[in-house]
């Protein structure tokens, strides 16, 4: 009986229910997967485990993409090299911010199989929560489409740890707030020709309204100097007002934030794709990796400014 009640408390802990530390779950089709996820998807961010961003389904889309496109190219000189005997391994792949497991999934149902390519899709974030959602959503992925040639993994850890812990082929950012503080550690140790995908929700200040935020977080200079009076400047003496190409400027300022963390770690950076759509609030870069001084120094000198 004591034995019983024990299973009948775990089974009732682990069951979803409506509180706040234990939210209710949806069903959720994007792409070609279904998942669960926190059913509260209109709150703020990273308030419950297993939030999920339907708004930022453009960027999971092009990621998609970027992946089976690179996922291809590699597949096809392992073949050209594997002639001379050499052994092909699989594409390291990273989601450094898990929550649902959905960009994952979505790499290994559709960007894996477009590629003809096998990848390991490791994923990762800080709340136990979401690590046993991703993997349960994972696993009910496997189940549904069968076991195929690539392979996830699921663990509990920051992602700058996560980053640091092995040299990834691709690693995506999506946190809960500002990219910047991430993007030393998703440069750090890319191998040359790696990938860094970096998706920043913190359009406020990337597109000029916020200067001084701007400035703090990714070391540019936004906004306008001087106002028609003192209302119209902040602290630093800088308006916040978005130009007619806010869009651009979004864009631009996080691609010179990746440039200079990688020339820190004696790195540069190639642009392959970016955008900041109109109808969503969120700015995406993805960047190749390319090691050498040389490199970081010619794309620290590609940084100028804007007018």
């Amino acid at each position: 009986r004591r034995r019983r009640r024990r299973d009948d408390d775990a089974a009732a802990a682990a069951a979803p229910s409506s509180s706040r530390d234990d939210p209710e779950y949806d069903s959720v089709t994007e792409g070609a997967v279904t998942f669960a996820c926190a059913a509260r998807r209109s709150d703020q961010p990273g308030t419950v485990p297993g939030f999920y961003n339907a708004k930022t389904r453009r960027a999971r889309d092009l990621s998609v993409l970027a992946l089976a496109v690179e996922a291809a190219a590699r597949r096809e000189a392992h073949e050209i090299s594997a002639a001379s005997g050499e052994r092909s391994r699989p594409m390291l792949c990273l989601d450094a911010f898990a929550s649902t497991g959905v960009h994952g999934m979505r790499w290994l149902a559709e960007s894996a199989p477009d590629a003809r390519a096998d990848v390991v899709v490791a994923m990762r974030d800080v709340d136990e929560r979401c690590v046993l959602l991703a993997r349960r959503n994972c696993e009910r992925l496997v189940d549904a489409t069968g076991p195929g040639s690539s392979s996830f993994e699921v663990e509990r850890s920051p992602a700058d740890v996560a980053m640091h812990s092995r040299a990834w082929d691709y690693v995506h950012l999506d946190p809960f707030g500002s990219v910047a503080p991430h993007l030393d550690a998703a440069v750090a140790r890319a191998p040359h020709g790696g990938i860094v995908s970096a998706c920043a929700t913190d359009v406020s200040c990337l597109y000029g309204a916020c200067p001084d935020v701007a400035r703090r977080r990714y070391g540019a200079e936004v906004g306008h100097r001087g106002g028609r009076n003192a209302a119209d400047s902040n602290s630093s003496g800088s308006v916040g007002r978005r130009p007619a190409w806010f869009k651009e400027l979004g864009v631009r300022v996080l691609i010179a934030a990746v440039a200079r963390a990688a020339a820190r770690h004696e790195r540069g950076i190639e642009v392959l794709l970016s955008c900041a759509p109109k109808e969503a609030h969120f700015a995406w870069v993805v960047v190749r990796v390319r090691r050498g001084a040389a490199a970081a120094d010619a794309a620290a000198a590609r940084i100028e400014t804007m007018w």
